[in-house]
């Protein structure tokens, strides 16, 4: 005989956060160095006439207003939840991630390559030779902040790499944090873009052509256009509901069926609400041997074990189903 469901919600006042690594501090140390990295470059490119130093200003630019956006991010995403928003205000980072990947397309990758493109159909010599030194200089400056900057996102990643029992690789394609994602692979991009333009300088000052830095402010743009279509694309999935991995999904499915009460589990659904929070619902089908009293202890057990054994999950709404064992009024004729 079916029973009314319940629904159950967890505090998540009670729950504390785990944090695996802390996105302030790569997000702050990405901010500090582009934006010193920006000026300089855009000193350099302005009195050389470099295209592709010109090229890694901007891109020095959309890096920069990125970081000033996930900070804000940070701070919109940690807003606790209201009655307007009662699963809180997590997928501000989603949000602010996804715009994000727009100013890397449009202002650093359609930028690199439409100059990139104009200076090679204009054609012309290279950057000014006596600004050829102080260009390459500034470039390995800037390889040196940039590498510093990558450095300690890595760090401070490694502790969630260990937790996680994961490589550095597997770590970074499968978390849900996008700010980690945005600053590893604006940095990236941004230590081959360095190579490219001081590449393409070293080219164009040889022979004495712009071609090449024409050339290399295209290759920027392209890296530039693939980061940003892939960050997008993930911002998207999580935008759009995306829910909890496999390995958090069998734990949590481990730990209903582990329980000789539950007969069945209908349905398992979950979806991110933010980097480091999970909303689970689920229908299960307990057996109508238990009174409505165990039957709840039964649910608060379930959920103090799911939250024990996936730390991420903050919300958990359970709705009984109970079987009912009792022979049916004709199975007694």
């Amino acid at each position: 005989m079916a029973v009314k469901k319940e629904a159950i919600k967890l505090k998540v006042a009670q729950q504390k956060e785990d944090k695996s690594f802390d996105p302030q501090v790569i997000v702050w140390a990405a901010f500090v160095g582009n934006g010193l990295i920006m000026v300089t470059k855009f000193v350099v490119a302005i009195f050389s006439g470099s295209i592709a130093m010109l090229a890694e200003a901007v891109h020095s630019v959309a890096d920069t207003f990125n970081q000033l956006f996930l900070i804000i991010s940070l701070k919109l995403g940690a807003k606790p939840a209201d009655e307007k928003h009662p699963f809180g205000y997590g997928k501000e980072r989603f949000f602010w991630a996804f715009i994000a990947a727009l100013i890397i397309f449009f202002v650093g990758s359609f930028f690199s390559i439409y100059e990139g493109a104009r200076k090679i159909i204009e054609g012309g010599h290279g950057s000014e030779q006596s600004y050829f030194v102080i260009g390459l200089a500034v470039l390995g400056i800037a390889f040196i902040f940039e590498s510093i900057s990558i450095g300690i996102a890595v760090r401070e990643v490694r502790h969630g790499m260990k937790k996680a029992k994961k490589s550095l690789l597997d770590f970074v394609t499968q978390t849900r944090d996008l700010t980690l994602k945005t600053v590893l692979f604006e940095d990236g991009a941004a230590l081959f873009g360095l190579v490219f333009a001081a590449i393409g300088m070293y080219l164009s000052k040889v022979y004495e052509t712009a071609l090449f830095e024409g050339l290399a402010s295209i290759l920027i743009g392209i890296i530039l256009a693939v980061v940003a279509f892939y960050l997008a694309k993930e911002a998207r999935t999580l935008l759009l509901g995306a829910a909890a991995g496999k390995e958090e999904l069998k734990h949590m499915l481990k730990v209903f069926l582990e329980e000789p009460n539950v007969e069945k589990v209908i349905d398992l659904l979950t979806m991110y609400m933010g980097p480091e929070s999970i909303l689970l619902t689920s229908h299960l089908q307990i057996n109508d041997s238990l009174s409505s009293t165990e039957q709840e202890s039964l649910i608060d057990e379930l959920e103090r074990k799911i939250i024990k054994v996936v730390p991420k999950v903050k919300k958990v709404f359970i709705e009984p189903e109970i079987i009912d064992h009792r022979p049916l009024e004709k199975d007694l004729k």
